[in-house]
This record gives structure tokens, sequence and C-alpha cells, in this order.
């Protein structure tokens, strides 16, 4: 591919917008080696940045509250913090002893880092808590099989060993329960840390959503055959694809983000930050090309960003709609939905496209 230097300036644009740009995406978006980056455009890169630097700070702090080590691996921190291994082994040598754990992280650590630590302790208990109920049971067993090498069946349930099963069993519960609890914590600080993530992100990023556009699905119910909840579904989804253009009309956004979940997570929980200014999210359930080419037929004057979730399986959907979208979609709908779905391309007519695998959340189990 013969690269010109206003394609090198395009894309270096192109991925600041999204607050995506490293010399590896530039050269993977361009498709050229790094190398031929800084012999031939190095003069077109932009200088070290700060930024980068204290995303290398704070992801250090951040895995050391998450792992209790205080020395870590380059390779690690690239990856927390979303850079190259061999951008910090060239640019940010200087930082490699605050990696090894050798000298001390001058930035303070904000509160994801003290949520971060707190899961980690919150985790050790858990984990301690079921160790204990493991060896209790172990311990059981041995006596229940030693008991009936004595005795027959009748005598063990007939007589003392009937009280030994019911204060095991009260104390199975009790773990249980402690257990339960536990999960509740741990859930609520892993939502916590996800919550103070998004608006971080928003903060840096200076974006302004000024609406969320979602289809109404309250006409839906899982008792009904899987034909008339398609029908009323496409009907919803075909209302909603209206307003989103009705209001992207009304408001003029600097963006718009067309962000297909596709019934398996919320946009909070990915968290992705968004560009600056003024942003429109059209939430889009609906399985097929139609919408998004009607959305980008009818708005040409603002650049459109499409985010899919692609890659997961359909119990995570099924998963997500029993907790999310209750008495509304039933299994075989979510079997059906993902056996027509279509996803976006940038040759559509998107300014970028994303496909993101969603992640399970964690929730607590009887």
């Amino acid at each position: 591919m013969d690269v010109q230097e206003q394609d090198v300036v395009r894309a270096i644009d192109l991925l600041k917008s999204l607050d995506t740009f490293t010399v590896s995406k530039l050269a993977e978006h361009l498709g050229v080696s790094r190398s031929t980056l800084y012999k031939e455009f190095r003069h077109l890169l932009p200088e070290r940045s700060n930024v980068t630097e204290n995303k290398v700070k704070k992801a250090v702090l951040t895995l050391q509250g998450r792992t209790g080590r205080t020395s870590l691996t380059i390779s690690e921190v690239a990856k927390e913090a979303g850079v190259a291994r061999q951008s910090i082994s060239r640019d940010y040598k200087h930082l490699i002893p605050m990696i090894q754990g050798k000298s001390p992280v001058d930035v303070i650590p904000d509160h994801s880092v003290k949520l971060e630590e707190k899961v980690r302790k919150l985790e050790g208990e858990l984990l301690s808590v079921k160790e204990q109920g493991e060896e209790a049971f172990a311990d059981f067993q041995l006596k229940v099989y030693s008991d009936l090498m004595k005795q027959d069946i009748t005598t063990f349930n007939a007589q003392k060993d009937k009280a030994s099963v019911i204060k095991l069993q009260n104390q199975n519960d009790e773990i249980t329960r402690i257990n339960r609890e536990q999960l509740s914590e741990l859930a609520e600080l892993r939502s916590q840390l996800l919550e103070y993530k998004r608006k971080s992100q928003q903060n840096i990023s200076g974006c302004h959503v000024l609406a969320h556009v979602k289809a109404d699905y309250s006409a839906i119910s899982a008792h009904m055959d899987t034909a008339s909840t398609m029908k009323l579904f496409f009907e919803a989804e075909e209302q909603n694809i209206q307003k989103a253009i009705d209001a992207c009309f009304a408001s003029k956004p600097d963006a718009i983000v067309f962000f297909q979940p596709f019934l398996s997570c919320s946009f909070d929980s990915l968290g992705i930050a968004l560009t600056e200014g003024d942003v429109i999210i059209v939430e889009s359930n609906f399985p097929k090309a139609k919408h998004f080419q009607a959305l980008l037929k009818n708005i040409t004057d603002i650049p459109v960003h499409a985010i899919s979730a692609k890659g997961h399986e359909t119990n995570l959907a099924k998963f997500y709609c029993r907790q999310h979208y209750q008495n509304m979609f039933n299994d075989e709908f979510i079997d059906r939905l993902y056996q027509l779905l279509a996803y976006p391309e940038q040759e559509d007519g998107f300014r970028s496209v994303t496909k993101v695998k969603p992640k399970p959340q964690l929730t607590v189990v009887a």
C-alpha cells in the first residue's frame, strides 16, 4: 500500500477523535509497520504526552490494588493502560522502576484503585469461607463413612448421628448465608467501580450525552408465542428508529452512536469513552441492516459511530433478559433473534465500527 502524508494525518485525526490513538493502532489502520511510520513519517507523529504517562501510572496503581503485588510486568501494565509494551520500553523507560516496585508511583490513587483493593480483599474472604465449608463437609463425610462401618443405616438414622446431620446443616446454612451476603457486597463494589469508571471516562472525554434513545417493549409478555413477540418487538424497534431520527434532526449533535447490544448488555457496562462534544446514543436491538441503513440515509451531515455486541453466547442474552426484561422475552425468542443478526460495516457509511464482546456480570446465587 502506498501511504501518503495526508493519509497519515487523516488517520491520526480519526484515532484521536475516538480517543484510541497509539502508534500501533495507527500502523494497523494504515496497513504498514511501526518501523515504517517512525522511518518515513516521524515528523507527523504526535509528541509523547503526559496523558499516556498518567495512564501507565494509574494502571500500575490499579494492578497493585487488584493483585496485592508491588512488582508488576511491563506486559500486564501495558495491557491495563491500553498501550503497546514496546511503547513503555522505548518512550517511558523512566517508569519501569515504578512498574517493578522499586520506586513509588507519584500520582494520587483515585476511587477506582481503592475499590479494586476492596474487591481483592473481599474475594480473599469469599475463598476462605468456601475452603472452610469444603473442609467441614469433608470431615463430615469421613465421619459418616466411619460410623456406617460400625452400625447399619437404620441405627445410624435413628440415633445420635441425626443430631450431627442437623448441626452440620445449620452450619452449612450459615456459611451459605454469609456467602450470599459477601457475593452481594462484591457485586455492589463491582457496580460502583463500573459506574465510577464510566463517569471518569465521560469527564475525561468532555462528552455530553444529549439523549439515549431506546425502544419501549412494555407491550410484550413472555406468555406470548414467539411469532407474536417478534411482531411486537419489530413494531417497537420501528417506532424507536423513527424517534431517534427525529431527535437527531432536532438537537443536531456533534456525533451519533448507533449501539446494538442485542439484549445482552447495557452501554455503561462496556466502559467505552465517547468523543468530545454533544452525543446522541441510539440503542437498537433490531437484527437486520434495515434500521441503521434508514438512520444513515436520513442523517448525512453528522458522523455516526457503530458499536455492536458480538462474540458472546445466547445464554448471556437470556440471562440479561431475565435480569432486565422480566416476563418479556423467552428463550425461544432469543434463539430466533440471534439467527437473524446482521452487523454494520464501515463501508455502510459509518465513521467508525466497533465490535465488543460483553462480559457476564457477577450476580448473587442462592
